[in-house]
């Protein structure tokens, strides 16, 4: 409230829009935000935050869904693929899943 009452000009990173209608200074935070979030879910997998005791990686039955092929989604399965998981990935859009496969086997990342 104090914030409106000052008068001040503020811009929330995410809605800056570039001609193009991009959003580019979303794509670089969501990047981080798909890298961090497999790590933050291999933290809280640990028997002493509360998890089942499991790694993303490399363990036979293991496996890591990701709803969506976004940015952030991008990202996270990168990470969870280069740490050995297993990954599903669901989305709508065919043409995006297509994407991704060709990036990865175009050697693309």
């Amino acid at each position: 409230m104090e914030l409106v009452k000052s008068g001040a000009v503020c811009i929330a990173y995410e809605t800056v829009t570039a001609p193009d209608g991009s959003l580019p200074l979303l794509a670089p935070m969501s990047e981080v935000a798909g890298r961090m979030s497999v790590q933050v879910a291999g933290a809280y997998l640990e028997k002493p935050r509360g998890g089942m005791g499991l790694l993303l990686g490399g363990v036979p039955g293991v496996a890591l869904v990701v709803i969506g092929a976004g940015v952030v989604d991008a990202n996270a399965i990168q990470m969870a693929v280069g740490m050995g998981a297993r990954v599903t990935v669901l989305d709508r859009n065919v043409d995006r899943l297509f994407d991704l496969i060709e990036r990865k086997y175009s050697g693309n990342s």
